[in-house]
């Protein structure tokens, strides 16, 4: 395609490469903006003062990231550790999906407003989502079974623990009486 605009094939290679390396580095800054947004949340939510500042907040989203790449020896040799995460990114994609489609359920109930056509993709999708976790945590990688695989047990198990405590609250929400509406501006 650059050939056809005229651009040397190592002028493109260069323009690619650092079109990759921008998104790698954006996705990398924010997904550890995110970690550390949530871990000073929850430093927040338990009263636990030091993870609250942002540097310890940081340190820790990078520190343990770098732990479940870095640690575990991946197929392609040190390094290589996300490669042994990478059955559980769909499901929790999906997961993820699901959980913002009940977010949104929440919001349009709470403005009064039809929330079915988020409710009921929502529910198909968790469903499914959350059928084909439970199958694989318990009945692949459990330690009770054969060719088990601790990691992926034990990240599965806390991944599906957490889902379902998030999905109890969101439903609990849901349920309350109609006092809690949000108001829609003029």
């Amino acid at each position: 395609m650059a050939a056809g605009l005229g651009i040397p094939a190592s002028v493109a290679a260069t323009i690619v490469s650092v079109i990759v390396v921008s998104f790698a580095a954006t996705t990398l800054d924010s997904s550890v903006r995110l970690m550390r947004y949530i871990i000073a949340e929850l430093g927040t939510e338990y009263n636990i003062k030091p993870i609250t500042k942002t540097h310890v907040a940081t340190t820790i989203a990078v520190a343990s990231s770098a732990a479940l790449t870095l640690i575990p020896e991946g197929p392609n040799g040190f390094g290589s550790g996300g490669y042994l995460l990478w059955p559980l990114f769909g499901t929790s994609n999906q997961l993820l999906a699901g959980i913002s489609l009940l977010l949104i359920s929440i919001w349009l109930k709470r403005l009064g407003r039809n929330y079915l056509p988020t409710i009921i993709p929502m529910v198909f999708l968790m469903f499914m989502t959350l059928w084909a976790m439970i199958t694989q945590v318990f009945t692949q990688w459990a330690p009770w079974t054969e060719g088990s695989d601790w990691l992926l047990f034990t990240f599965g198990a806390i991944i599906l623990v957490f889902t379902f405590w998030i999905l109890l609250t969101a439903f609990a929400a849901i349920a309350k009486d109609k006092k809690d509406r949000i108001e829609r501006s003029a």
